[in-house]
């Protein structure tokens, strides 16, 4: 579907419509390799000729919907693509929600204060419980996830390895 139709679409349709997004930036993340294998997973593989999935940032083009007006900056899982629409049926699921840039930038906000960042954390303190004095042992912190863990640890007064 062109963009041109997806806008026409949001325009032209009665309430609750759709949001167009233009997609700004995108996580590219190591599950994504996994989203293509044919077997048992937590989530269902992207089948041949489905939009891969990807969290991103990106800038509302057109929107009918209360809650979401043109030219703000949202988040959401907006697919490997230059422009979602989302269903107003889907935009629970995908996680469309506003971004305040000023409080970080796009980049910061699909890491730091984004699903990554968001599962380092609660993870870390909501079921790691860490004390000050204990060491916190982060396998694979070159990643997203590992990094937010690392450094909120430091923070909480830990040993990091």
């Amino acid at each position: 579907m062109s963009v041109v139709t997806k806008l026409m679409m949001v325009l032209s349709l009665p309430p609750p419509v759709p949001v167009l997004v233009k997609t700004l930036q995108l996580s590219l993340d190591p599950a994504m390799r996994g989203w293509l294998n044919d077997g048992k997973s937590y989530i269902p593989p992207v089948g041949i000729g489905e939009v891969m999935r990807a969290g991103g940032i990106g800038r509302v083009v057109a929107s009918r919907n209360p809650d979401f007006a043109a030219g703000e900056h949202v988040s959401a899982g907006l697919g490997v693509q230059e422009y979602a629409l989302i269903h107003a049926a889907d935009l629970k699921r995908s996680g469309l929600f506003k971004i305040d840039l000023a409080a970080g930038t796009s980049t910061q906000w699909l890491n730091v204060l984004g699903m990554p960042g968001m599962t380092g954390y609660f993870g870390l303190m909501d079921v790691g419980q860490p004390k000050a004095g204990e060491t916190v042992v982060v396998s694979g912190a070159a990643g997203a996830v590992g990094q937010t863990v690392g450094q909120v640890a430091k923070i909480k007064g830990c040993r990091v390895v």
